[in-house]
């Protein structure tokens, strides 16, 4: 057979191709570095790309450029398989589970690897490329009934690339690329470790609702193709519910739109103009799912399917300041939902500002052009109370425990901060020690204020690292593809650094001087903006000799706190451990209830005065993030005082969102904490874990009465308890009326263990008290050294509710009204109490206190 050579270039398809991957890691069984090779047969497209800045270099006189700048290479690409019947990457996790021990891993935690591709055609031709050092940051897949096979799509970035060669030299091993390629996986000193990455599920659905059912509401949106077009909405209920109706709400105009009849299947359809919805399930009046908010888009020639959200920049009593985060939108608008007013103004540099609003209104915006707009974010202006620098004085006050010196020697600084005053640039202009103490809490709540008012957006904000406390090294989400940073001098941003696809970064800067960072990532949307203080040496050592260590809670071994009865997350532990080691200098009071609402209002219950009395003294709900519960930190307080019976607060002045979990606490004025510790959080474990709590503490209260199911009583009163809702403030309380309500025998024996278990937790006696004497004439009791003091008195009876209230006088006439009555003497200082009298007809019980009858 005849042969033939063809001259000049070869040429290859892709099904001439053959890419196999090489990994090194470290076996821990053997202590080793091993290396195996893949063949990725199930790859079908692979993408690559490389990126280098260059910049100009001018001189005066001359409009052309002398030359370019080399700056930094970014490698990145795409990698697409067919999927078959398992993961492409299932033999490298089986070897990595092997070598490392970890159970379950996902594709982004592969260690780096290097890639060749192999060509051969029919004439024997052949040449090769590499790629080195890959890491995989997204995956991607879609399994629809419309596609003939399904595809897995990734995204890599990588450390070098060896342009296409011919010749026969194949695989990534070879020893003369090894000597060559200093970026290859395997040159890399550091082995993969299973501790790379962790692992968080976050199963958090329900609020804390008592009518709530564990009964899911989802949507899935099909967006409108051109303009005029209505978008198609799929909401699944999960499980199929046989009655009631789904309600869809315009959160533009705060008004039910559209009711759909329940009728036992999972998946109703509607079709929706463009705008803002919301959806929950009811069922005879009910709420019983959560509630889901979703955006119809107006969709144009440029619509992306990125988060395009608006970022709030500044926002007061009257105006809001925006950022558009669509680069080919050029006009904004804001739309009160009240009136259905819309203000519209152009946009410039991508920014505008909407002024003559009404304060404490909530506002819809958005930005758009001919044929788009954006997704909005509902924002209200700010009352006088949450506007950010009396919110910042008010801050610094609560905190002022933790400045160098009395706060009157602060006073001119913050005086000279007025309404409209940009807090950050006055205390960096200022430059004396004090502005700079300020400066530390300035920054945090700034941060805090950002990311309360953009919590739309907060998941691409770039965060403070825990384990640096003068906040300049920042950690990024895995989406963004670049770091900015600006330095802020004469309240204006001025480029200083760029970073491409960050994940964490240490930014020393000049001293004494202000940096912004935003995270950009794909379609160029940014992310709020982080703001942290470059410290001179001098000012480090003083900030570090005012708060001290950092992320304490994160460097206790959570293995002491494993519970043999229950498995816990490491969320829960951490909470453990907290409540463990957080120091509480009178434990005075429960931890308070706490309801999180899903606009991130809480509520607290504080209605404390069969503890504290009703002497009007002030006291503070303390809120600070979990992780820095144990820190020496300003946290966001709020003043009540012991009259107060319930706490409204919204996200401006607690600066709770619905990413974290937040540790809250009762202190008195003298900053001594005063209660156990709450946890509050959208993540259902939490909800789940403070039950356990509770219910741990009733079990042990029934242990000690010998009250589970003991005697002639069948009745749970644990499963009473729980189902009613009950809390750690009340429980004991709630128990009584249960006993009165089954009719118990031996009733007042079992009431006074019960309160006597309530005054062995939260009261103390100092032996200040020690007589009450009771005037059998007159049917009166009265306490000796009575000075400044106040009788409770806390009455049951059996189907009715129990009061409890507060006598200014040292004599109170024994209830007739009430079967059980329990009095006791709260002192001026409330951690001093009498021991209590237990009254029930004609028997009179004590404790800790002497019963003296007179005539």
């Amino acid at each position: 057979m005849a042969t033939f050579k063809l001259q000049g270039y070869d040429s290859f398809s892709g099904c001439d191709i053959v890419v196999s991957a090489r990994l090194s890691f470290l076996n821990d069984s053997i202590k080793q570095l091993e290396e195996k090779v893949y063949t990725l047969g199930s790859l079908q497209t692979l993408s690559v790309s490389t990126h280098q800045d260059k910049r100009p270099v001018r001189v005066i006189g001359n409009m052309n450029a002398l030359d370019y700048t080399m700056g930094q290479r970014t490698i990145g690409g795409s990698l697409v398989f067919a999927v078959f019947d398992q993961h492409f990457a299932t033999e490298m996790f089986e070897d990595l589970k092997k070598a490392t021990g970890k159970t379950f891993l996902l594709p982004d935690e592969l260690p780096a690897m290097d890639i060749t591709i192999t060509f051969a055609n029919e004439y024997g031709r052949t040449s090769r490329m590499a790629i080195y050092g890959i890491r995989i940051i997204n995956e991607g897949q879609v399994m629809s009934i419309n596609d003939l096979y399904t595809e897995n799509t990734y995204q890599f970035v990588a450390t070098s690339m060896q342009p296409l060669t011919k010749g026969t030299k194949a695989g990534a091993s070879s020893k003369e690329e090894n000597q060559i390629q200093l970026n290859s996986a395997t040159s890399s000193k550091k082995p993969f470790n299973s501790q790379d990455s962790d692992l968080i599920i976050n199963d958090s659905i329900f609020e804390h609702n008592s009518n709530l059912k564990r009964v899911l509401l989802t949507t899935e949106i099909e967006q409108p193709e051109y303009n005029n077009q209505q978008g198609i909405v799929k909401l699944f209920l999960s499980p199929n519910q046989h009655s009631g109706y789904i309600y869809i709400a315009n959160q533009y105009q705060d008004i039910i739109i559209d009711s759909i009849t329940v009728e036992n299947k999972a998946l109703y359809s509607t079709f929706l103009n463009p705008g803002v919805y919301s959806a929950w399930y009811e069922e005879n009046g009910k709420v019983l799912s959560n509630t889901v908010v979703f955006t119809i888009n107006q969709i144009g020639d440029y619509n992306i399917s990125t988060n395009d959200t608006p970022i709030i920049e500044n926002i007061g009593e009257d105006f809001i300041e925006i950022l558009s985060n669509n680069p080919t939108h050029f006009h904004a608008a804001c739309v009160n939902p009240t009136t259905n007013e819309i203000l519209e103004l152009e946009l410039s540099s991508r920014k505008c500002k909407f002024t003559n609003l009404n304060s404490n209104t909530t506002y819809n915006i958005y930005t758009k052009n001919d044929s788009s707009i954006s997704k909005s974010i509902i924002v209200k202006t700010l009352s006088e109370e949450e506007q950010f620098v009396s919110g910042f004085k008010n801050y610094v006050e609560f905190n002022k425990s933790l400045l160098s010196d009395d706060i009157s020697s602060y006073e001119e600084i913050l005086e000279g901060l007025t309404p409209n005053t940009n807090v950050i640039y006055y205390l960096e202009k200022n430059k004396d020690i004090k502005s700079k103490e300020l400066m530390y809490m300035a920054i945090k709540y700034k941060n805090e204020f950002i990311s309360t008012v953009n919590e739309q957006l907060l998941n691409t904000m770039p965060y403070k690292s825990l384990n640096n406390i003068f906040g300049n090294t920042i950690i990024f989400n895995n989406d963004s593809t670049k770091a900015n940073i600006f330095s802020i001098k004469n309240n204006k941003e001025y480029f200083e650094y760029s970073e491409p696809y960050p994940s964490e970064i240490t930014y020393e800067g000049k001293p004494d001087k202000a940096y912004g960072v935003v995270s950009i990532q794909d379609y160029y949307i940014k992310s709020p903006k982080y703001t942290f203080y470059s410290y001179s040496n001098n000012d480090k050592h003083r900030i570090l000799s005012l708060y001290g260590e950092s992320n304490i809670l994160n460097k206790i071994d959570l293995s002491y706190y494993i519970h043999p009865d229950k498995k816990m997350s490491d969320l829960e532990l951490k909470c453990l451990a907290a409540m463990d080691n957080k120091n509480i200098d009178f434990k005075l009071l429960p931890c308070p209830s706490v309801i999180l609402d899903e606009k991130s209002n809480i509520t607290i219950d504080t209605n404390f005065i069969d503890i504290l009395g009703q002497k009007e003294k002030d006291y503070y709900i303390c809120i600070s993030l979990l992780e820095e519960v144990l820190d020496k930190s300003p946290f966001r307080k709020i003043k009540i005082n012991d009259s107060n019976t319930r706490l409204l607060a919204n996200k401006y002045l607690t600066a709770i969102n619905q990413h974290n979990t937040y540790a809250i606490w009762i202190e008195d004025s003298n900053y001594n904490v005063i209660s156990s510790l709450a946890f509050v959080s959208s993540d259902n474990v939490i909800n789940e874990f403070n039950s356990f709590l509770l219910g741990k503490e009733i079990s042990d209260l029934l242990k000690e009465i010998s009250l589970i199911k003991t005697g002639n009583y069948d009745i749970d009163l644990y499963s009473l308890l729980m189902g009613n809702k009950t809390t750690f403030k009340k429980y004991h309380y709630d128990l009584i009326q249960y006993i009165l309500e089954y009719n118990f025998e031996n009733a007042l024996d079992y009431i006074y263990k019960i309160i006597k278990n309530k005054f062995e937790n939260y009261y103390v006696n100092q032996n200040k008290y020690r007589v009450v004497n009771h005037n059998v004439n007159s049917n009166t009791i009265s306490f000796d050294n009575f000075e400044n003091g106040q009788i409770a008195h806390i009455g049951f009876k059996t189907n009715g509710v129990y009061n409890i209230e507060i006598i200014n006088n040292n004599e109170i006439e024994l209830k007739n009204e009430y079967e059980y009555n329990i009095y006791y003497l709260i002192d001026n200082n409330p951690v001093i109490k009498s021991g209590f009298v237990l009254s029930y007809k004609d028997k009179i019980l004590t404790h800790l206190i002497r019963l003296e009858e007179k005539n």
